[in-house]
């Protein structure tokens, strides 16, 4: 998808989606539950490691104006890979609608991730101290 966006908006130019962000380290902790596996490591295996966040908005409208948030992870080194959230509703339908907002809050992945045990949605919810990865 980016690379026809990027051909049709041309190469170059400022980014047409997601142009501000904020990029940070942070931990991936994963309390692991042994009962429901998925066959995804960076989601069974109990423990941290790190990771890179960087949060957007995918318009990029100043703050205050209602946008797609934008979560993205990095998990470098083996096993690892990015994981892309978009700002969604709670409710089981919702967590595939994308949904303009003003202030933070639940992201997932809109495409389900393919695992061993089936395809899978992963959510984010803002808590006091963010927990990236953290499965609810």
């Amino acid at each position: 998808m980016s690379v026809l966006i990027n051909q049709l908006y041309g190469r170059g130019r400022p980014r047409p989606l997601h142009p501000v962000g904020v990029t940070r380290d942070a931990t991936w902790l994963v309390h692991s539950d042994p009962e429901t596996p998925v066959g995804v490591p960076i989601i069974d295996d109990a423990g941290s490691r790190p990771c890179v966040l960087r949060h957007s908005r995918a318009i990029g409208l100043p703050a205050g104006a209602p946008d797609i948030e934008g979560l993205a992870v990095h998990l470098p080194g083996p096993g690892g890979g990015d994981l892309l959230f978009a700002g969604t509703g709670d409710s089981p339908l919702g967590r595939h609608v994308l949904v303009p907002r003003v202030a933070e809050g639940s992201c997932s992945t809109l495409i389900p991730m393919r695992t061993t045990t089936g395809p899978i949605l992963l959510r984010m919810t803002p808590a006091t101290t963010l927990v990236a990865g953290s499965r609810r």
